[in-house]
């Protein structure tokens, strides 16, 4: 028994390890594309790890008030309404408004939050 929860921590580490790994090395826009990968499998835990580092990438290569940050913060935002970390969620939301507004741009954030409200669009209309 003990052997096999060894095994179990050991492999849900590596998992771990893995994607942090990967996300520590990657850039702004491939992290953004493994976002969406997460998502659709429904696996909103790694994707919000990797939305994490997609800011903190998009902050460092672009800037803490660039478009991508808030293309990332927007993410999170969605994600973390998701699984029900509703203040996380308006935070993130309010931080990205905040930079669009700064550039000129519309209220609405791009990323994942655009892609759920019209995936959200399209299930009313075929109702």
């Amino acid at each position: 028994m003990k052997v096999l929860a060894f095994r179990l921590f050991i492999g849900i580490a590596m998992c771990s390890w893995g994607v942090a790994a990967t996300a520590q090395d990657a850039s702004w826009e491939e992290l953004t594309a493994e976002i969406r990968t997460f998502y659709q499998r429904a696996e909103f835990d790694h994707a919000i790890e990797v939305a994490q580092h997609a800011l903190r990438a998009a902050e460092r290569e672009f800037g803490s008030k660039s478009l991508q940050a808030a293309q990332s913060l927007a993410d999170l935002s969605t994600l973390y309404r998701v699984v029900g970390r509703e203040a996380e969620a308006r935070t993130s939301l309010k931080r990205a408004r905040t930079i669009r507004e700064k550039h000129g741009l519309m209220d609405m954030p791009g990323g994942l939050h655009r892609e759920i409200i019209m995936d959200e669009a399209v299930l009313e209309l075929q109702r």
